[in-house]
C-alpha cells in the first residue's frame, strides 16, 4: 500500500496566487516504496478526476522522487486549474489526489485604480466600501485581490473575510508592492452584497488601495469589479484615529454616532449625508504588484495574566512570559470614559513598566469607551508590541472585567521538536523558539518592541542555523531574499536591512545570509528557483566584496562580531571576520553556481575562495601556536567550522579553542557572529560538555545569566540593566544555541550536497550525565525522528527516517546507512 499527502502547488498552503510559468508540484509519500508518478492538468475537477487531462500530462514517470517536479507547461494568469497526482508503488500499490489552484495575476489583468483620500484620517484609518449585485444564480467560486497598502482588512457583508492581521506584507514599496489573495467563495450571495475595506498607514506612511474581485457562477460567466474613484466606492474615516507601528493606537468607540459596526454590510447606507465621501484616484505606481506568498500573521496563541500589582496608582498585568502581540480588554463603563494601555518588557525598581529600552516608540493604546451595558472589547488591529507587562490606566467611570494577551506573528509551521534529560537546556530551547516566532511579522525583524524592528541582516547569518530547524521557511526565504535584492544598488552594494529601511549600503561583510536562504530553499526544500532569479543579483554583491580586497583579504567592516562581551578584551579583528566571511559567501557562490547551471562560474567562485583561504591562512594564521589572528574564540572556530584551517591543525586548534573556554571560567566571548560557529566547534570536537557548561553558567556574561534573571525571551545584550541605547530583552541574534541541540545532541545534520533532505546525517554526542534527548525535526520529505537514551551501559537509539531520505548514522565510532523505516539500535 503507498499513501499520498501534503500535495502542495508552487510549495503554498493556500495556492491561489500560484507563478503561472511551469509551477512547481511536491507531495510526501508513505508505505511502500515510490517508482512512478503521473501529473495532470485540466481547468475542470471533473476531467482531473477522471484523468481527462486537457492542459498539462506528464504520463507515467519513473520515478521514486516527490520534489522538484513541475507542471511542464505555462498556464494562463488569473485562471483556477485543477492539478491531479497520482503515485504508484514498487508492490502494485497506487494513490491520487486532486489539489485546486489559482494563477497570480499578470500586469494586463490589473483594471483597477489606486484609490486613495489624501486628507481624511490621514494618521488613522480609513474605510471604503462598494454595493455589488449579484445575479440570481449561484456562486460558483470568488477571489479578490486587495493591494490595501499600508495594511488592510477586508470584509463581505459585515463580517472580515478572514483571520489574517497586517495584510499585505510589508516591502520597499518603491520597487514592490504585494497583494493579498483572499477566496469568498461561500461568502457571497446572490442579490446585494457589500464589500468593506480599512486601511491603516502601517509601514508604509500612506493608505492606498487597489482591488479587483472576481465572481465566477454556476452558469461559466465571470463578472469582475475594480476599485476606483467611482462606480459606487465611498471612503470616510475610521474609528481608529491614530495608529503606528512603533506608537500603537488611539481608537474612538464613539464614532457609532457616524455609522455602526456594520459599516461594510447592506444594513448600512453610504454616502455624502453620511460623512463618505468618493475616493481619489493616484497617480499609477511604478512598482510592481506580486502576490503575497508569506504565511500570514494570525492571532497563533492567548495569554492569562499569572499575576498583577498596583504600582503608581494603577494595575500592572504581568503575562509571564515576553510575547509579541497586543492586549484585548473587556470593560463596562461610561460613555466617553477612556482605558489607556502601555507595555514593556521589565519593571522599575517600585513595580511601574519600564519603557526606557523602547526609546522613542511609545507602546502605547488607548481607547474611548461608547458606553454599553453589556461590556465592550478592545484590541488594536493595526499594531502590535513586544511586551511581558502592562499597565491599564482607566479615566472617567470604567471597570475592566478581563485582560487577555494575544500572541501574534507569522503563522510559520513548527517543524522541529527537542527536548532532553536537562531541563535547563530545555528552557533555553523554549525561550530560542519564542524569541524567534517573536520576530516573524513578513520580515525577520531584530526585536519586536522598540523604534526599530528591522530586518538586520548581520544578525541573520547566525539565526538562520536555527530558524531551519524550528521552522518551515520555505515561504519566508524567497521573499526576503527578494527585499535584499529590492535594496541593492547598480555596483552590487546590498543593505544592513531587509526590506532596506535603515543602516549602510553597503552592508556589513557578514551579511552572508543573502546567499545562505537561496542555498537552504534548495537544501532543504528542493526550491532551486531562487537561486536561478536572485543569481545575478547574488553574483554582483559577491563582485562587490571582491572589489573590496587587497591580496584576498577584505578591506573594510562595519560591525563585525558584533555585541561580544566586552569584560573578556579585545573583540575578534573585524577585518578578519570580514574576510572570513568573503570566503563563506564565495564557497556558497560555488554552490549557487551549480544550482542555476552556471558551470563556468561554479569553476570560478571555487578558485577565488582557495585563493581567498590562502590569503587566510598566509596573513592570520600562527602555525607555531596554531592560532587565527589574536587567538579570541571566534577568530580560531570560524576557521574550524568554514573549513580554512589546515587538516593537520584542526584539533590542535579545536583544544585551544575549549582551554580558552576553561579559562574564561566557561564562558562565550563571542559576538553574534562568532558563537554559533564556538558552539558548532565544540560539539564536532567532542567538548559537548563545555558548551552545556557555557549554556548554563549563571554568571554574567551568558545565557544562563539571561535565564537567571528571568529571561522568557533571549536578549540582545549580556547585562540584565537596561537603557535606553540598545536593550532588547526579546533578540534572536543569540538564540543559535538552539542549532547545536539538534545538529549536536538530537545529531540531526542536512548533507551540504542534500537536495530536499535526501541526504542526512545523525550522529548524536553525549554530554556527561545526560540520560535521553529526543529530537524530530519534519523536513519537506517526513519527519525525521532522533532520539537516544541511556539504559545502563547500553545507549538506546531509536531513528526514523521517511521515504525519499538517505540517513548516515554515526554513533560511538561506528557507522552505517538506513533508509526508509523505524530502527532501534543498541550499543
Amino acid at each position: 500500500m503507498i499513501i499520498l499527502s501534503d500535495i502542495l502547488v508552487d510549495r503554498a498552503k493556500t495556492p491561489f496566487a500560484v507563478c503561472h510559468i511551469k509551477p512547481s508540484v511536491v507531495w510526501r509519500a508513505a508505505g511502500e516504496k515510490q517508482t512512478a508518478y503521473r501529473i495532470g492538468v485540466s481547468k475542470s475537477r471533473y476531467k482531473s478526476i477522471n484523468g481527462q487531462f486537457d492542459v498539462y500530462d506528464s504520463g507515467v514517470t519513473g520515478s521514486k522522487e516527490t520534489v522538484g517536479h513541475a507542471i511542464g507547461v505555462d498556464l494562463e494568469s488569473c485562471t483556477t486549474y485543477y492539478v491531479s497526482v497520482t503515485i504508484y508503488g514498487e508492490n502494485g500499490g497506487e494513490d491520487s489526489s486532486v489539489v485546486r489552484f489559482r494563477t497570480e495575476l499578470s500586469a494586463e489583468d490589473w483594471k483597477g485604480h489606486w484609490a486613495f483620500m489624501p486628507l481624511n484620517s490621514v494618521g488613522g484609518s480609513s474605510l471604503y466600501r462598494k454595493n455589488i449585485v449579484l445575479p440570481d444564480e449561484p456562486v460558483e467560486e470568488a477571489f479578490a485581490c486587495c493591494a490595501g497598502i499600508g495594511c488592510h482588512e477586508l470584509f463581505v457583508n459585515g463580517k472580515k473575510a478572514d483571520d489574517r492581521l497586517f495584510s499585505p506584507v510589508n516591502s520597499d514599496y518603491e520597487k514592490r508592492i504585494y497583494y493579498t489573495v483572499y477566496e469568498l467563495t461561500g461568502q457571497l450571495v446572490a442579490g446585494e452584497n457589500v464589500i468593506g475595506i480599512e486601511l491603516a498607514p502601517w509601514w508604509y506612511g500612506c493608505k492606498k488601495l487597489m482591488f479587483q474581485l472576481y465572481v465566477t457562477l454556476k452558469s461559466g460567466e465571470t463578472l469582475e469589479f475594480h476599485s476606483s474613484a467611482g462606480a459606487g466606492w465611498w471612503e470616510c474615516g475610521g474609528a481608529v484615529k491614530e495608529c503606528s507601528v512603533y506608537d500603537g493606537e488611539f481608537c474612538d468607540g464613539r464614532v457609532e454616532d457616524d455609522f455602526p459596526p456594520h459599516w461594510a454590510s447592506a444594513e448600512y447606507s453610504a454616502g455624502i449625508e453620511s460623512k463618505w465621501v468618493l475616493p481619489i484616484v493616484s497617480r499609477g505606481d511604478s512598482s510592481i504588484l506580486v502576490p503575497e506568498r508569506i504565511d500570514p500573521v494570525r492571532v497563533c496563541g492567548r495569554l492569562n495574566p499569572v499575576a498583577s500589582h498596583e504600582a503608581s496608582g494603577v494595575v500592572v498585568y504581568d503575562f509571564g512570559a515576553n510575547i509579541a502581540g497586543r492586549v484585548s480588554v473587556t470593560v463596562v463603563g461610561e460613555r466617553g470614559a477612556e482605558i489607556i494601555l502601555i507595555h514593556g518588557e521589565r519593571l522599575t525598581a517600585d513595580g511601574d513598566v519600564n519603557t526606557l529600552n523602547l526609546r522613542s516608540a511609545r507602546a502605547t493604546d488607548r481607547y474611548i469607551l461608547k458606553g454599553s451595558e453589556s461590556g465592550e472589547t478592545y484590541f488594536p488591529r493595526f499594531t502590535y508590541h513586544g511586551f511581558q507587562f502592562v499597565k491599564i490606566i482607566t479615566k472617567g467611570n470604567v471597570t475592566v472585567k478581563s485582560v487577555v494577551a494575544e500572541i501574534l506573528h507569522s503563522d510559520v509551521d513548527l517543524v522541529g521538536e527537542f527536548s532532553c534529560s536537562d531541563k535547563k537546556l530545555d528552557y533555553l530551547h523554549e525561550i530560542a523558539v519564542r524569541t524567534e516566532q517573536n520576530n516573524q511579522f513578513g520580515v525577520l525583524t531584530d526585536c519586536p518592541q522598540r523604534d526599530e524592528r528591522f530586518g538586520w541582516l548581520n544578525d541573520l547569518g547566525a539565526r538562520l542555523y536555527q530558524t531551519v530547524y524550528n521552522f518551515d521557511m520555505s515561504r519566508f526565504f524567497p521573499k526576503v531574499v527578494a527585499d535584499i535584492s529590492d535594496g541593492q544598488l547598480p555596483g552590487g552594494e546590498i543593505g544592513d536591512t531587509a526590506p532596506y529601511y535603515v543602516g549602510g549600503r553597503p552592508a556589513d561583510p557578514v551579511s552572508v545570509a543573502y546567499l545562505l536562504m537561496p542555498y537552504y530553499s534548495y537544501l532543504y526544500y528542493g526550491d532551486d528557483s531562487v537561486a536561478k532569479r536572485e543569481y545575478v543579483n547574488l553574483k554582483r554583491w559577491v563582485e562587490y566584496l571582491l572589489s573590496r580586497t587587497k591580496n584576498g583579504v577584505a578591506t573594510y567592516s562595519y560591525y563585525g562580531d558584533w555585541v561580544f562581551p566586552t569584560c573578556f578584551g579585545k573583540p575578534a579583528d573585524k577585518l578578519f571576520v570580514s574576510t572570513l566571511s568573503l570566503y563563506w559567501h564565495l564557497k556558497l557562490m560555488t554552490k549557487i553556481s551549480g544550482i542555476a547551471g552556471e558551470k563556468w562560474d561554479e569553476k570560478y567562485y571555487a578558485k577565488k575562495a582557495e585563493e581567498v583561504k590562502e590569503a587566510i591562512n598566509a596573513t592570520y594564521y600562527d602555525s607555531g601556536k596554531k592560532s587565527y589572528a589574536g587567538g579570541t574564540q571566534t577568530e580560531n572556530s570560524m576557521p574550524l567550522t568554514l573549513n580554512v584551517a589546515p587538516e593537520q591543525d584542526r584539533a590542535a586548534i579545536a583544544e585551544n579553542v575549549a582551554k580558552d573556554v576553561i579559562a574564561k571560567n566557561y564562558h562565550s566571548a563571542c559576538g553574534n557572529v562568532g558563537y554559533r560557529h564556538l558552539f558548532y566547534v565544540l560539539g564536532e570536537f567532542g567538548y559537548q560538555d563545555l558548551a552545556v557548561k557555557i549554556l548554563e553558567n549563571p554568571e554574567y556574561p551568558g545565557w544562563g545569566y539571561m535565564v537567571e534573571n528571568g529571561a522568557t525571551t533571549v536578549w540582545e545584550r549580556w547585562e540584565s540593566e537596561m537603557s535606553d541605547e540598545m536593550d532588547s530583552f526579546d533578540h534572536p541574534m543569540f538564540g543559535s544555541y538552539d542549532a547545536f541541540f539538534y545538529a549536536f545532541l538530537g545529531g540531526i545534520t542536512v548533507d551540504d550536497d542534500a537536495f530536499a533532505c535526501d541526504k542526512i546525517t545523525i550522529a548524536p554526542v553525549k554530554p556527561s550525565g545526560m540520560t535521553y534527548v529526543n529530537c524530530s525535526f519534519n523536513t519537506i520529505r517526513g519527519k525525521v525522528v532522533s532520539n537516544w537514551k541511556q539504559d545502563g551501559d547500553v545507549t538506546v537509539y531509536h531513528v526514523e527516517i521517511p521515504f525519499g531520505i538517505t540517513v548516515r548514522f554515526k554513533a560511538e565510532g561506528g557507522e552505517k546507512i538506513l533508509t526508509h523505516g523505524v530502527y532501534d539500535i543498541k550499543i
